[in-house]
């Protein structure tokens, strides 16, 4: 029985390993950041929901996570264009069945697997609400000059 258990660990372990650097489907880079105001990057899968941008945490206690609570404001790379965003974690179980499901029907059997390795429930579904990145600039008009 040991034995048994012993190998099976060793097999998830194995497909796991050969799984997670797997990059399948749209992937986004978001960069945040720390307490010290170093910026910290991290890639993500990315889901469309009823009109909003959605990235998801598989832990509460994940460090990306944790920077948005404390700086939500934060710059996505989506497909090489760079907007400025603000990261709100929504953990209510509306939010949480949606993305999930979401991210199972986008990238199908690899988001199915993800789901099997952790607990559904932990996991922290992210809005991206696009922020202007600076204040529109107003010109003053210029004087037509007197002839």
């Amino acid at each position: 029985m040991r034995t048994l258990l012993w190998v099976s660990g060793l097999m998830i372990v194995a497909v796991v390993s050969a799984v997670a650097p797997v990059e399948e489907g749209e992937v986004v880079t978001l960069v945040a950041r720390d307490a010290h105001g170093r910026e910290r990057g991290q890639r993500l899968w990315v889901v469309d929901l009823n009109g909003a941008v959605w990235v998801r945490a598989l832990s509460p206690y994940s460090d990306w996570v944790e920077r948005l609570r404390s700086q939500p404001v934060a710059r996505l790379n989506r497909a090489g264009q760079v907007s400025t965003v603000r990261g709100l974690p929504d953990e209510s179980p509306g939010a949480r069945e949606a993305v999930e499901h979401a991210m199972e029907l986008k990238y199908g059997a690899l988001a199915r697997f993800v789901g099997w390795l952790h607990a559904p429930d932990a996991a922290v579904p992210v809005r991206l609400v696009p922020q202007a990145s600076a204040a529109p600039v107003r010109l003053a008009p210029q004087a037509s000059a007197a002839r």
